[in-house]
């Protein structure tokens, strides 16, 4: 009799167990623990970067990870590479980031978290050759060619070109740039008359555009090759709305005020990215690797899309206010 009470009770033990340990939809990495993903950006604000932010929160709350984003007020490379390295200390799972360009220090950074064994997936930025695990973003060159082909639809493929960049010239800026004059070489009548490198602060890119504009009085379309130089120039139309009327001007980026000068016909198109997606298809990725997947790509392009007053519907709507950065 003890000896039945006893494998009864074995058995239901061993049910019970087989019961506990049974598939419950979940990974054993998911049940064992929650992954820690760091995303360092450039700078914390609710524009282009609180928008990636955004994407890669509801990716993570999505599947299960714990996101810490760490931002800056200012573009600050050493901060940037600070607090990844602060990051590898604290033994995160993960890593999101944006590449920083001629920079040794960046690639010794990336090359210490690939021998801690935590990937680095790069936003918006690629460094090749590096030990990143992925790149996710623009095809700047296409967008470039985007931006092109907005101006000969403009100006019906004649007319004097300005390009206007940012001083702090990235690859970024120039794959979009050699993109832009791919396109303009295959029209004989258009011409690029000069590249204006653009000061960060606005007062002076102004003073520089009129400078620009009085040296150049032929000029017939602008392209501003990234974000703050487009900035600058919508300020500059909104402000100097008289006198510019046939200028066509195609920008990077949206900011409500691009939307605004789209509307009231003082900018002819921008070239929209994607970073919403960008950080969604991040944080995506990082699952599927982190979860055992093999053969991922190294390189994964987002959207870019050209917005005129006619497609405005058709414009990211995403928002980064509400994101919360740990900011320094």
């Amino acid at each position: 009799m003890k000896k039945t009470v006893i494998a009864i009770v074995g058995i239901f033990l061993i049910a019970f167990l087989v019961l506990l340990s049974s598939d419950t939809g979940l990974s054993t990495y998911q049940e064992d623990m929650e992954v820690r993903l760091t995303f360092v950006a450039p700078f914390a604000n609710t524009g282009y970067w609180g928008i990636a932010a955004r994407g890669i929160l509801d990716a993570g709350e999505e599947y299960g990870m714990n996101v810490k984003c760490i931002g800056f007020l200012e573009s600050d490379a050493q901060q940037q590479i600070r607090y990844i390295k602060s990051a590898i200390y604290s033994h995160a799972d993960a890593i999101i980031t944006a590449g920083i360009e001629n920079s040794e220090e960046f690639e010794e950074v990336l090359e210490m978290a690939s021998e801690e064994g935590i990937p680095v997936v790069l936003i918006d930025c690629d460094i090749e050759e590096s030990s990143r695990l992925c790149y996710i973003g623009t095809d700047n060159f296409e967008a470039g060619c985007l931006a092109g082909r907005d101006i000969i639809e403009a100006t019906d493929g004649k007319g004097k070109v300005a390009i206007i960049g940012n001083e702090q010239s990235s690859v970024n800026q120039q794959e979009r740039i050699d993109g832009f004059e791919s396109v303009i070489a295959e029209y004989p009548d258009m011409e690029i008359v000069t590249v204006m490198e653009g000061n960060q602060n606005y007062m002076i890119m102004k003073e520089q555009i009129v400078n620009m504009l009085e040296e150049y009085p032929q000029i017939d379309a602008i392209f501003c090759s990234e974000g703050y130089a487009s900035s600058s120039m919508n300020q500059f139309l909104t402000e100097e709305n008289m006198g510019y009327e046939t200028l066509k001007v195609v920008t990077f980026d949206m900011t409500d005020e691009t939307v605004e000068n789209l509307k009231e016909d003082r900018v002819y198109s921008t070239i929209q990215q994607d970073p919403y997606t960008m950080g969604k298809k991040a944080v995506e990725y990082l699952d599927q690797y982190l979860h055992g997947q093999i053969n991922l790509e190294s390189v994964i392009y987002t959207n870019v899309q050209s917005i005129k007053k006619e497609n405005l519907d058709q414009i990211y709507d995403y928002k980064g206010g509400d994101v919360v950065w740990n900011t320094y």
